[in-house]
Order: structure tokens, then C-alpha cells, then sequence
């Protein structure tokens, strides 16, 4: 979010040339997912597992209409798949979409800036 408005000195008092400084902006403390999928196969068949798993995430309370309400994050299947559980860990950005589009870039706020 920005942090203050327009910002201007004026470098010599003989003219009324102003300059510019850019609008500094910050971001709000974040919150990282860390997450699991366990398998449980009854024919010991890791074959039959996919390539990977996507887990959809929601929230329900924000105070902007136009946050997001569900992200998605996928979890690859290892190169050696040996063991029963994938995960990924210190996952701080979320998918808009599951699909074809699928890029993380939606946030995981801690809080807003409402307090």
C-alpha cells in the first residue's frame, strides 16, 4: 500500500521548479502455509499416484469486496516417490486459478490494513 501522498522539495528558492520523490510504498506482515498431502494406497500401487495435487485455499472475512476468497497452490510429485506424504513448505503466495493459468501471486496477509 502507499504510504503518503505526492512528496516535493523545491531545491532553490530563486525558482518555483519542484522535485519529485516517488511514492514509497510497504507491504503488511504475511503468513506462510505449510502443506501435507499423506497417501494411503491399499494396493501399494505408487504409480496410480498423479503428477500433482492442487489444494484450494479460502478465506471468508475481509473487508475488501474485491479481495480474493479462494487461492489455489499446487504440490509436484517428487522425483523420487517413495514415501507416503508430499509437501511444500514457507508457501507465501497463492494461484487466482488451478487451471492452465495457474501463477502464484496472490498474498497471504496477516492482517489488513483496517486493523
Amino acid at each position: 500500500y502507499q504510504m503518503n501522498g505526492r512528496t516535493t522539495f523545491q531545491p532553490n528558492i530563486d525558482t518555483n521548479e519542484l522535485a519529485e520523490f516517488g511514492i514509497p510504498s510497504a507491504k503488511a506482515p504475511g503468513v506462510s502455509l505449510h502443506i501435507k498431502k499423506l497417501w494411503e494406497e491399499f494396493d501399494n500401487n505408487l504409480a496410480d499416484r498423479p503428477d500433482q495435487v492442487t489444494f484450494e485455499i479460502q478465506r471468508e472475512h475481509t473487508t475488501n469486496a474485491a479481495a480474493w476468497k479462494n487461492g489455489y497452490i499446487r504440490i509436484i510429485k517428487p522425483a523420487k516417490d517413495t514415501t507416503n506424504s508430499w509437501e511444500r513448505a514457507d508457501i507465501d503466495k497463492l494461484s487466482a486459478n488451478s487451471g492452465e493459468s495457474y501463477q502464484e501471486i496472490l498474498s497471504l496477509p496477516q492482517y489488513n490494513n483496517q486493523g
